[in-house]
């Protein structure tokens, strides 16, 4: 499969594969494939995402009927929320880590729905960094750096991972090298959490497709050095440090909500234009489509696991 070279920002000096002061092993996407996507500005997302700028799938559909039961997606991404706030029993006094945190939507969540004593957040993206830095919250930290360098002053009750761990693996690794990456990620999970303490993660996943397919599937040109994980890949990582509690596959609701996302972005293409360019404009709505018939096909599935710490 040929990708499409990362094209540069004018502010983006650094070459794709440097490493970033906070940056790990580079096991999985670099700082500057991470902001190749994200970084394009907070003003821009919001055009399209909303004021919370939530770029993961809502939760439409009941998971066992696949019946819709929130008609909107204001609605849906609001029951995914409350999704992951129940899953790792987010309330009053509790911690709560967000990785890979986006533009801070959940930790905002955690405090205004749950009052937590602290919601922190870790991201490698410049802009979501700064744009969760600016809004000033009170018990809201955000660390600039990877999940695999991050140190935790004190232990979390909750962690989630909502649409982030796809990003922890490059597509080169082999089998035994993408497990010992999940594996460190639920090593670290076990560390940074009380005991008892949950893992609510949402994650793209490869649905039924050989590998030699998956590679040549893989949106390279949209996500560089990305590669989802298997259902199985994180159930065995998972193994003797978590017990899965709950597992559940809903890839129509990252169709709905690409759907609603793309009806969005072209509801203000005009002024997105402006404001990115129209071949920026383009490359969203192209991943957009291949999105959707990768999720319509189950390529891609949509899954939710939670776990708890042994």
């Amino acid at each position: 499969m040929v990708s499409t070279p990362l094209a540069k920002r004018a502010d983006e000096p650094a070459p794709l594969n440097t490493l970033f002061e906070g940056e790990a092993s580079g096991a999985g996407a670099s700082s500057s494939a991470i902001r190749y996507h994200y970084d394009v500005g907070a003003d821009f997302y919001g055009m399209w995402l909303g004021d919370d700028r939530i770029y993961t799938a809502a939760k439409f559909h009941d998971p066992i009927t696949g019946r819709k039961i929130r008609s909107t997606l204001a609605e849906a991404q609001s029951a995914k929320v409350e999704y992951h706030l129940d899953a790792i029993r987010a309330g009053v006094g509790s911690r709560v880590l967000d990785v890979g945190c986006g533009w801070g939507g959940f930790l905002e969540a955690a405090l205004d729905k749950r009052g937590v004593a602290a919601a922190v957040g870790v991201t490698l993206s410049r802009d979501q960094y700064q744009f969760i830095s600016s809004r000033n919250r009170k018990n809201l930290s955000v660390h600039l750096q990877s999940y695999e360098t991050f140190e935790a002053e004190d232990a979390f009750n909750g962690v989630v991972t909502i649409g982030a761990l796809e990003h922890f693996v490059r597509p080169e690794l082999s089998a035994d090298q993408r497990l010992a990456v999940y594996e460190g990620y639920f090593d670290r999970c076990h560390k940074w959490l009380k005991r008892d303490g949950r893992i609510s993660l949402q994650a793209i996943t490869w649905g039924a497709v050989n590998r030699d397919k998956q590679l040549d599937y893989l949106p390279l040109d949209i996500f560089p050095e990305t590669d989802p994980p298997t259902i199985g890949e994180l159930i065995t990582a998972s193994s003797g440090r978590f017990e899965l509690l709950h597992l559940e596959n809903s890839a129509d609701d990252y169709t709905e909500t690409l759907i609603a996302w793309r009806e969005r972005l072209h509801s203000q293409e005009q002024a997105i234009k402006r404001r990115i360019g129209p071949e920026r404009f383009e490359f969203y709505d192209r991943y957009m489509r291949r999105a959707i018939a990768g999720f319509r096909r189950r390529r891609m599935l949509l899954c939710r696991f939670v776990f708890r710490r042994r």
